[in-house]
């Protein structure tokens, strides 16, 4: 090979890996844009308002983040926010359906003197990951200049309106429309009920703006888990056919017996429709071709707004016949295992006890199971988990009762097997089931004390002496023939151990029988559980969780109800609930802002946008209620 051909491959080397090179730092470049372009934190403001005018300032991010921190707004008067929500969207591209949705943090400022000011930006923490919004410039003017600047885009804005209504006129109420549609609506109570929303749609259907479910009230619901991309379906109603997305699927379990309401869901649909312009021009032979459907038609996207109609639900109260003690409400199929792991221990070691509920039916309403430990055991509140999945069939899986239980005293004890009852719903009886029980036995244990090695005695230095511990007081000299034998001091010391016997043994017998007490036990530790439980709520308030804070606090106000009245939660009512409270002279006020406070939590928890300051005032409320109920009830 000539010296020509091997510079020409050296330098073609070169250029080779350059170009590889630059390449991979293309890709490099374009993955970070592509991910950088996956948050999207935004910050909208008016740019021109007047001296004294409200308006709104909104931070919008498409993806759920903490600890939000705004700006602070100089120049501006903060008369509310952040005012937190959330909105979703769907759009339906080639007959897929995709759906986005949207956060935002909303504040309401006044404008309190002239010149333009700067809104900084807003941060937000993503996958523990800092963000920073966009920042926005507002000019602020006299009153008269303001709203001289804003005309034109309000009446542009009140024309789109009505051209968007006009086209949402046309759109008949058979060629669109939303149905609630019940997999069974004669049912038990605690039974499960599947409830599927469809939109069905003749007309060129774009997406949706707005869709609002109903809250759901007086049933426990779950969501089933949808695709993210939904496809329309054909499918057959009243003799036509129809373009069917199912919008969302649920689960509802009836808390209470009746006739109960299930509301309507209202969607904000965008239908394509095509519209007409009619051109003049002076001649009848050009103002018909022009006006031919081919030259004149235009598309326009407009909003339809369909509603539901509401349904009703029978639900039969479960039959008293046969129902057994100790029935907590479960209503479907299940099974109960028991597993311990040792038998055989010292005493003051743990023991770990577990019970496993599974099957098919309302697992997650299962809280608390009756298990017999042996009175001389301590026992510590159960932790529950479970694996439990929501699907058109129902919700099954597993649910699980872990307890911490240590053996005090040595000896031989025996947990007896638990009882677990529930309703069978192909059977239309009550199933008794029952665990294995376990014998424990339990030794001494080590019983090592701290052992002394030596005493420390003072040092004592001598000062020139070798005389030491002298005493200058006279010594007390006891009388001849005097002695403590038969003397009153010595009767009672005599005495006075079997009479401190006797006291502990009265408290412990007394301590036994109220800890085999359960019910007892329970109207006890009431207020305890109740206030473990609203900690609990505060910390899911403080991370923003509003599902898990709403399930908190409704456990607390029942549970504490449940526990001091004596009735169980499957049994427990508004109604008896109201019942009880009066018979124990509460104050009839106090009993309507308890169950109101119920009411609202309940409310709250199946309604959109749980905002921080909605948490905070129903947590301190039901921390309210529940101290004065207890005050009440004790005085």
């Amino acid at each position: 090979m000539k010296w020509g051909d091997k510079h020409k491959a050296f330098i073609w080397g070169i250029l080779t890996r350059l170009l590889f090179l630059l390449a991979a730092l293309a890709m490099f470049l374009g993955m970070k844009a592509g991910r950088a372009q996956e948050v999207k934190f935004t910050c909208t403001a008016p740019p021109v308002i007047g001296v004294g005018e409200q308006f709104r300032v909104a931070f919008a991010v498409n993806v759920a983040g903490t600890d939000f921190k705004g700006p602070s707004f100089k120049g501006f008067s903060v008369l509310s926010g952040p005012n937190q929500s959330s909105s979703s969207s769907i759009q339906i591209m080639n007959g897929a359906m995709t759906q986005t949705v949207s956060y935002s943090y909303t504040y309401i400022l006044r404008a309190d003197q002239e010149g333009e000011f700067d809104i900084a930006p807003a941060t937000l923490s993503i996958n523990g990951v800092p963000v920073k919004s966009q920042g926005a410039r507002v000019k602020v003017v006299k009153g008269s200049g303001a709203s001289g600047n804003r005309p034109s885009a309000q009446q542009g804005q009140s024309r789109q309106g009505s051209q968007q209504g006009g086209g949402a006129e046309s759109i008949a109420s058979g060629d669109l429309f939303v149905r609630t549609i019940l997999s069974k609506s004669d049912v038990y109570q605690g039974e499960y009920i599947l409830v599927t929303q469809k939109i069905y749609s003749k007309v060129n259907l774009v997406g949706f703006d707005d869709v609002k479910y109903p809250s759901y009230g007086g049933f426990w619901s779950t969501e089933v888990k949808m695709p993210e991309q939904i496809s329309l379906k054909k499918e057959t109603y009243n003799g036509e056919v129809y373009n069917v997305a199912e919008l969302k699927k649920t689960i509802l379990f009836p808390q209470k017996s009746g006739t109960l309401t299930i509301e309507p869901i209202d969607v904000t649909a965008v239908v394509q429709v095509r519209t007409q312009s009619r051109r003049r021009t002076g001649d009848p032979f050009f103002d018909n071709f022009f006006n031919d459907p081919f030259f004149g038609s235009a598309v326009q996207n407009v909003k339809k707004t369909v509603k539901s109609a509401a349904v009703t639900v029978r639900v039969k109260p479960l039959p008293e016949s046969g129902k057994p003690d100790g029935f907590n409400g479960a209503v479907g199929s299940f099974t109960i295992s028991a597993a311990i792991d040792k038998t055989t221990l010292k005493a003051n070691e743990a023991i770990n006890y577990r019970v496993t509920v599974s099957g098919n039916g309302n697992l997650e309403l299962i809280d608390r199971l009756d298990v017999p430990f042996p009175g001389d055991f301590e026992v510590y509140e159960p932790k529950i988990s479970g694996n439990i999945s929501a699907s058109a069939g129902g919700v099954s899986g597993s649910r699980i009762f872990e307890y911490l239980i240590i053996p005090r005293n040595p000896g031989k004890f025996r947990i007896e097997p638990v009882n677990f009852s529930f309703f069978n719903l192909s059977g239309r009886s009550y199933v008794q089931l029952q665990t294995q029980g376990f014998d424990i036995e339990v030794g001494k244990g080590d019983g090592t004390q701290a052992a002394y090695s030596g005493i420390n005695k003072e040092d004592i230095r001598l000062l020139g002496s070798d005389i030491r511990f002298i005493k200058t007081r006279v010594p007390a000299f006891t009388p001849l023939g005097s002695f403590f034998f038969y003397t009153w001091q010595y009767w009672l010391f005599l005495l006075l151990p079997a009479v401190l016997f006797t006291v502990v043994l009265i408290i412990w017998r007394r301590r036994i029988r109220l800890m085999s007490d359960k019910s007892m036990m329970k109207h006890r530790k009431a207020t305890r559980v109740a206030v473990r439980r609203l900690k609990k709520a505060a910390e899911h308030m403080k991370r923003n969780e509003g599902e898990a804070f709403y399930i908190e606090i409704s456990q607390a106000l029942w549970g504490y109800l449940s526990d001091k009245l004596f009735i169980p939660v499957s049994r427990l009512s508004a109604e008896n609930a109201r019942e009880a409270l009066s018979v124990k002279a509460v104050p009839e006020e106090l009993v309507s802002q308890y169950l109101q406070t119920i009411e609202s939590c309940e409310y709250a928890r199946f309604a959109p946008g749980g905002a921080l300051e909605k948490m905070d005032a129903l947590y301190r409320q039901a921390m309210e209620v529940i101290t004065r109920t207890e005050k009440t009830l004790k005085s």
